[in-house]
C-alpha cells in the first residue's frame, strides 16, 4: 500500500508539472496573439499547440483509475484555466458581442470550449464536500475553486447567450438561458454547494 500511495503521489506531481508547463505556454500564447502581426500569430499558434499538449497530459487519467483529491483538484484548476484563456481569447465583454455577429462562429467556439472546460471542472468537484468555517487548506481550495469555476461558467453563459441571439439563435440562447438560471439558483441555495 505504501509503494501505490508514493506511485499516486508522483502521479500528482507529474500533473501540476505539466500543469504548470500548461499554463506557462497559455501566458505565452496570450501575450504573442496580443501582440499581433503575422510572427506573432504563429508563435501564438505553437505555443498555444504546446499548452493544450501539457494539459492534455495533466487532464489525463490516471492509470490505476481512481484520482486522488489532489489530482482531481489539478484537473479542475487545469479546467479553470482553460475556461478563463477561452474567455479572454473570445474578446468577452468591451462591445465584443457585436463584432460576435459579423465575426461568425469562431468567437462562438471559443465560448462553448470555455464553458465545456468550466462545466467539467465544477463536475470533478461536484461530489466533494467544502467544511463551512474553521476548514483545512483544502477544503478552502476547493471552494475557490468552486467558486472561480462558477464565475467562469456565469461569464461564459453571459458572453455566449449575447453571441447566440445576435447569430439569432433563438432555441439555443433559451436553453443557454436556463443552463444561467440554474446556474444562478445553485449558487444562492446553499444545500447545492
Amino acid at each position: 500500500p505504501l509503494a501505490s500511495l508514493q506511485e499516486l503521489g508522483e502521479a500528482a506531481r507529474a500533473q501540476e508539472m505539466a500543469r504548470w508547463q500548461g499554463f506557462l505556454y497559455l501566458v505565452g500564447a496570450r501575450r504573442e496573439r496580443g501582440g499581433g502581426g503575422g510572427r506573432g500569430r504563429t508563435t501564438a499558434s505553437s505555443r498555444l499547440t504546446l499548452a493544450l499538449r501539457h494539459y492534455d497530459r495533466a487532464l489525463s487519467p490516471p492509470s490505476e483509475g481512481s484520482a486522488s483529491a489532489a489530482m482531481e483538484e489539478c484537473a479542475a484548476a487545469c479546467r479553470l484555466d482553460l475556461a478563463t484563456f477561452y474567455l479572454s481569447s473570445s474578446g468577452a465583454g468591451a462591445g465584443a458581442t457585436a463584432a460576435a455577429g459579423t465575426a461568425g462562429g469562431g468567437h462562438r467556439a471559443r465560448l462553448e470550449s470555455g464553458l465545456t472546460h468550466a462545466r467539467a471542472g465544477l463536475s470533478l468537484l461536484q461530489g466533494r464536500p467544502v467544511a463551512s468555517g474553521g476548514g483545512d487548506a483544502d477544503d478552502s481550495l476547493v471552494a475557490s475553486l468552486r467558486r472561480d469555476l462558477a464565475d467562469a461558467a456565469e461569464r461564459l453563459l453571459r458572453e455566449l447567450i449575447r453571441a447566440t441571439a445576435v447569430a439569432g439563435n433563438s432555441s439555443r440562447a433559451e436553453t443557454l438561458k436556463e443552463e444561467y438560471r440554474a446556474l444562478l439558483s445553485s449558487r444562492t441555495d446553499p444545500k447545492s454547494r
